[in-house]
């Protein structure tokens, strides 16, 4: 029980520090989408790279906030439904949707966005607007992205297994109590 006590607290650690850089990049993006309203009216002036710049945050905010927002349980669910479940059924519930759905569909994911990834990389993909940003980087953020959503499913595995083992361990322990009294 312990290792995986280890495993979810390592994995919740790393998307907690992947969630605060999302935070910053919300505030990059505000900053930058702000200056570009200000030197587009004012000015007159604008550029593609400062608007691609706002684009590729808030991608970065989308896809490095996504397993901080599942540890956060801020992800859609059937919230109605499950609150009147005990703890145990909830983490049978969550058990079968992470190995049955989450594991499946974002491993595929993961599978067909690696490719392109590494292919942008590989010739170095540049956007085609005068002046505008290298695609790499941000092709490659979006496995990244599914990846860390992928390892933050296995923490949330490791915490329904701990929510069951610790849900039979009290209620094998709860008819020697009641001997006892």
């Amino acid at each position: 029980m312990n290792i995986l006590h280890k495993i979810s607290h390592t994995i919740d650690s790393i998307n907690i520090f992947l969630g605060k850089i999302a935070i910053v990049a919300i505030f990059l993006a505000t900053l930058i989408s702000a200056g570009n309203a200000l030197f587009r009216y004012i000015f007159h002036l604008s550029s593609n790279g400062m608007l691609e710049s706002q684009w590729y945050l808030f991608a970065v905010v989308f896809l490095l906030a996504s397993g901080y927002t599942y540890l956060k349980d801020q992800h859609i669910r059937i919230d109605i439904i499950s609150s009147r479940f005990s703890p145990k059924t909830r983490a049978i519930m969550e058990i079968i949707g992470i190995v049955f759905f989450l594991f499946p569909a974002f491993s595929m994911l993961f599978y067909l966005t690696i490719g392109p990834a590494i292919s942008s990389w590989q010739i170095w993909e540049i956007s085609p607007n005068p002046g505008g940003l290298p695609r790499a980087p941000i092709k490659a953020l979006i496995p990244i992205g599914i990846f860390f959503l992928l390892l933050q499913g296995i923490s949330e595995l490791c915490k329904a297994i701990i929510t069951l083992r610790t849900s039979s361990n009290n209620n094998a322990t709860q008819p020697e109590q009641q001997q006892q009294c």
